[in-house]
Order: structure tokens, then C-alpha cells, then sequence
């Protein structure tokens, strides 16, 4: 089958129990739900999901799951403290893995037609925890926070800010990769978060961006541009040149010359977010003072489709996002006019 995806065993629908469709379902989402030969955050997921499923039901057949079952994990889930989005992620992931199944002929189809009939929890009409939707991150505190980083990391904070990048997309940008063969640069993302739809991503680099991008420009073209090893080279000289007292001699060469941990040649996102977002890449204070509270570089995602005079077409080019909605707004706040 495709995705290197083995046939399921021979065995009639209705012998099939619950755990045995989660063990070849699992197999399979190893196999699809994975980039660049690592398993993306779908699978774990899904295996979140199941796990109230192989508890509650496991031993039983695939043919008497009904919908009461899914409402009972449903109740299980919210009853845990769960919030109404992780609940109805969860019940869609349960609900998938029964379409699955009945694709490969392991759950009967009158199955996964009487689930499909469970509803989502709705917000305000629900015993479940509420989430409050994530706004972007206000100019004020990120300007604050950027004293505290490393060059390097405060120039990719600066950078996506500005271009509304993804910290994935900031992280593997190349030299490459830009076209600056016109006014405004183009950069054109090779793995972005729906490669897989086939839809290309375009980021577009105005003056301000291309002044922050230039100092990092002049290497090969398929070297990252923004370089933990780099970073940590500037850091070390900064740190040598705010030294107030002599080096001794014995300080002079204190490095080690078979380190156990060496700086990368790139950042990932969650090594970019461990820099960024809190300061902790300086690895001290400023004047005797503490950075600001944390904040998500993800946050400036949402950024880019703040300014109500943009429309939804123009903002969906701009975020790469083929679903993008209207920001929402806390309860209470004013709408925008």
C-alpha cells in the first residue's frame, strides 16, 4: 500500500476489538504523520487521544462502539479539566481513526456514520474549561525583553516581526532562498507547515526587514543565516569586552578542546524559543536589573492579521494560512472600528 503502510491481518470486522485498531492505527500514523524522518506533534496527539479510548473500551469489539461510548469519553475528558478545544481535538482524533478503520475494512461503516453524529462541546455551553485565545504579543514588552538577548536572537526576533515569519521559517532561512532581485525581497520557504498540500510559501522582506537580513547575507548560500555557533562566538566577545578586572593568564584558553555539547550550525524552533522569548540566552542580568515577564515568539504569527484594513484574502497571502480567520477578541474588549 502507500506510505510503505502494511496490510492490515485478515480478519473479519466483527472479531476486531478496540485495542487491536489502535495497534495497527498507530503503526500507520508512525509511518504518515512524520517530516524529515521525525514524528511531528500530530502523532502524539493522536496517541494522547487514544489512550482514553484503550482504557475505558480497549477489550471490546470495534462493532459496539456506539456514540454513547464517545460521549463517554467525551465527559471523561472534560470532567479531567480539560478545555472544550482539547476535548473536541481529541473526539475528532478518535473519530478519525474509526473513518480509518473502516477504509481498511477493520471497523464496520454503520460505525464510524453513528459517531460522525457526536458533536463538538460548544463554548458557554459546557461544563468544560474555557481557553482564552492567544493575542499577539504587545510591542512594548518585546522591546522591553530585547535587551536581554543575544545579538543574534534579538536580530531573528526583530526579523520575524517584522515579515510575520513563523520561528521555523526564521530558523532555516538561507541566503538561497531570497530573491532580492526586486524592491521587496521574496523569500520563498522549502518546508513550511503545509509543504504537504503542495501550496508554496512566499515571505515578503520590506526595508526594514532587508536591513536586519543584510548583516546575515554574507556567507555560502546554503549556510543558515542565523547561527547558534555564531551567536555564541559574539556572546563570548561581548562577555570579554564588559570584563572589568584583568585575564589571568590561566583564563586565557579556558575552553575545552573536546567539548561535550557544541553549538549547531542552526537553531530550531524550540532552541530559538529557549533564547528568545525570556532573555535566559545572555545567561545574566543587565544593570542588576531581570528581563520582563516571558512571552511566545509564535505570538507574532497572529500578528500579522491585526490591522482591520487588510481583508481576509490579503491576509492569508501575508500569514501562508489557507484557513485564516478574523482575529477574535477577549470578552469585553472594544470592537475594532
Amino acid at each position: 500500500m502507500c506510505n510503505n503502510e502494511a496490510l492490515p491481518p485478515a480478519t473479519p470486522a466483527s472479531q476486531f476489538t478496540v485495542v487491536e485498531l489502535v495497534a495497527v492505527y498507530l503503526d500507520y500514523a508512525q509511518g504518515y504523520y512524520q517530516k524529515n524522518g521525525q514524528p511531528t506533534r500530530s502523532l502524539d496527539n493522536i496517541k494522547r487521544a487514544i489512550g482514553a479510548v484503550t482504557e475505558l473500551y480497549g477489550r471490546e469489539p470495534v462493532a459496539t462502539f456506539s456514540p454513547l461510548s464517545l460521549l463517554a469519553i467525551q465527559q471523561k475528558l472534560a470532567a479531567d479539566g480539560s478545555t472544550h478545544n482539547y476535548v473536541n481535538k481529541r473526539v475528532g482524533a478518535i473519530k478519525r481513526m474509526f473513518k480509518w478503520g473502516v477504509s481498511r475494512a477493520i471497523v464496520p461503516p454503520t460505525v464510524y456514520t453513528a459517531l460522525s453524529t457526536v458533536e463538538g462541546l460548544r463554548m458557554g455551553r459546557t461544563t468544560a474549561k474555557e481557553s482564552m485565545p492567544v493575542l499577539p504579543v504587545d510591542d512594548a514588552l518585546v522591546d522591553a525583553t530585547l535587551p536581554y538577548m543575544p545579538q543574534v536572537v534579538a536580530d531573528m526576533v526583530r526579523f520575524q516581526r517584522l515579515t510575520g515569519a513563523r520561528p521555523g521559517e526564521v530558523c532555516q532561512l538561507r541566503p538561497g532562498d531570497v530573491d532580492r532581485s526586486a524592491e521587496v525581497w521574496k523569500y520563498r520557504v522549502a518546508d513550511h507547515k503545509a509543504a504537504y498540500t503542495g501550496r508554496e510559501r512566499t515571505i515578503y522582506i520590506g526595508p526594514k526587514a532587508q536591513s536586519i537580513l543584510s548583516l546575515y547575507l554574507l556567507r555560502d548560500a546554503q549556510a543558515h543565516c542565523f547561527s547558534p555557533a555564531e551567536s555564541e562566538e559574539k556572546r563570548h566577545v561581548e562577555q570579554r569586552k564588559r570584563r572589568i578586572t584583568r585575564v589571568q593568564p590561566s583564563q586565557q584558553r579556558r575552553r575545552k578542546s573536546r567539548p561535550k555539547r557544541v553549538p549547531r550550525a542552526a537553531y530550531d524552533k524550540n532552541s530559538y524559543q529557549a533564547g528568545d522569548c525570556t532573555g535566559r540566552g545572555q545567561g545574566q542580568q543587565r544593570d542588576g536589573r531581570r528581563p520582563p515577564r516571558t512571552w511566545a515568539s509564535s505570538r507574532f504569527c497572529s500578528r500579522i492579521g491585526t490591522p482591520i484594513s487588510c481583508g481576509i484574502a490579503e491576509l492569508r497571502k501575508c500569514g501562508g494560512n489557507s484557513t485564516l480567520r478574523p482575529p477574535r477578541r477577549r470578552w469585553g474588549t472594544p470592537r475594532p472600528t
